[in-house]
């Protein structure tokens, strides 16, 4: 993880914040962004599933039959702010 975003808590609400200004995107499109490793990205994406945050779908992909886009769902959407993220 970068330095300036150390802890899961800032990690998870960057993620979030990317998916609400890029819609749908792939992990490998978020860890870009984010400047980190796609395994790092693969941790933040597996606990904001969890809670309920974010799903991920399959996209038919000649290039990855492995790509899925991730998206916010529509817990977070009406959720607003995640500034009830728990620290991890």
């Amino acid at each position: 993880m970068r330095v300036t975003t150390a802890t899961a808590r800032t990690s998870q609400h960057e993620t979030l914040d990317l998916l609400e200004t890029h819609g749908a995107i792939t992990i490998a499109e978020l860890a870009r962004l984010r400047g980190m490793k796609h395994q790092s990205m693969r941790l933040v994406i597996q606990k904001l599933e969890n809670q309920g945050y974010i799903t991920h779908t399959r996209e038919p992909n000649a290039q990855d039959a492995r790509a899925q886009r991730i998206a916010l769902t529509a817990n977070r959407a009406r959720a607003g702010s995640p500034t009830s993220l728990p620290k991890s």
